[in-house]
């Protein structure tokens, strides 16, 4: 393998690249498919794309909503025990 080849395959090139992509994608779309009142703020778009590829931001989202479901399915299971 050469070395542009293993560096591509490197996770944190490929992640980068992922998110280049995104930005670009979003931006297009914000800018150019969008209304006019929208597109105003078209710059929110690939700033969104970027924070939702990465997978830090997309762990603790995840974590997040299992604290969250965790909790909702311990308040159900109190009150229905506690009328019964």
């Amino acid at each position: 393998m050469n070395p542009a080849h293993r560096m591509v395959r490197h996770a944190r090139v490929q992640l980068a690249l992922k998110g280049a992509f995104a930005a670009a994608v979003a931006w297009f779309v914000a800018a150019r498919l969008l209304p006019d009142d929208v597109a105003t703020y078209a710059y929110y778009a690939p700033l969104g794309a970027v924070i939702a590829i990465h997978p830090t931001v997309h762990r603790s989202v995840t974590e997040a909503g299992r604290n969250v479901a965790g909790i909702v399915i311990g308040a159900v299971i109190a009150l229905v025990g506690s009328t019964a």
